[in-house]
């Protein structure tokens, strides 16, 4: 089984996006899948709208009554999934479904963690974010590459990443990070403990604007900190050794 969580956070006009997606992708690729959306203390309809596919897909709401951030929602979906391959997505459908044949395809054949990027080699971004959210996200990115160590890494923040079963539970239940930088902590839990990370190109079309301001961006930066203090206290290496793992 694959299972695919949608965070969501006041997203009843463009969670249909996504969902509506996914009915023709999980046709074409013929595997058991479920979805789970994890509603982040919406005060609009998300919940209801994604229940109404309900009979178009396998899908479950997991409702958290008060907004708690978008990586405490990942976490959550993790928690619940049952796949033995587990990925997350964002609601507004930004990144083109599809290529999580790729993502399945290269954790089948080895990764334990694969990672879109809208700056690898072969990307397709269709429309840009605005000229203010790039430079926030390139100076981010800078911070996080210089600060914490992760090189390799162009684009930690693209919503579209894909892990084992076994890895993804192993890894979120080391993960503090409620809001935004969630995937920097995880990236960092994933190297730490020598984990196998691949990065693929996606196909990645801006719906909206991010939710992250000002405050958010300043929050983030004490994140790093956060992730930086826990790196070199030990607080992310993980129970069992990688080769342990059952695959």
């Amino acid at each position: 089984m694959i299972s695919i969580i949608i965070p969501a956070y006041n997203e009843q006009l463009r969670i249909v996006y996504a969902l509506d997606s996914l009915i023709s992708c999980i046709n074409d690729l013929g595997r058991n899948v479920e979805i789970i959306v994890v509603d982040d203390g919406s005060e609009d309809d998300t919940a209801r709208v994604a229940n109404g596919y309900i009979d178009k897909l396998n899908i479950r709401v997991v409702k958290i009554e008060k907004n708690r951030g978008k990586g405490f929602a990942v976490k959550k979906g993790v928690m619940e999934a049952q796949g033995k391959i587990i990925l997350f997505t964002d609601a507004d459908g930004s990144t083109d479904i599809s290529d999580m044949r790729e993502m399945i395809r290269r954790i089948e054949t080895g990764y334990d963690l694969v990672i879109g990027s809208r700056d690898e080699i072969g990307s397709i971004v269709i429309n840009r974010q605005s000229f203010g959210r790039v430079f926030l996200g390139k100076g981010f990115n800078l911070l996080v590459r210089s600060f914490l160590g992760l090189y390799r890494f162009k684009d930690t923040q693209c919503g579209f990443k894909g892990f084992r079963r076994e890895v993804a539970k192993e890894i979120f239940t080391k993960t503090e990070i409620d809001r935004f930088a969630f995937d920097v902590e995880v990236l960092s839990i994933a190297l730490l403990n020598g984990l196998k990370v691949s990065v693929m190109p996606v196909t990645w079309d801006n719906k909206k604007e991010s939710r992250v301001r000002l405050g958010g961006v300043l929050s983030m930066g004490l994140d790093l900190v956060k992730i930086k203090y826990n790196t070199l206290f030990g607080k992310y290496k993980l129970k069992r050794s990688v080769n342990g793992w059952e695959k």
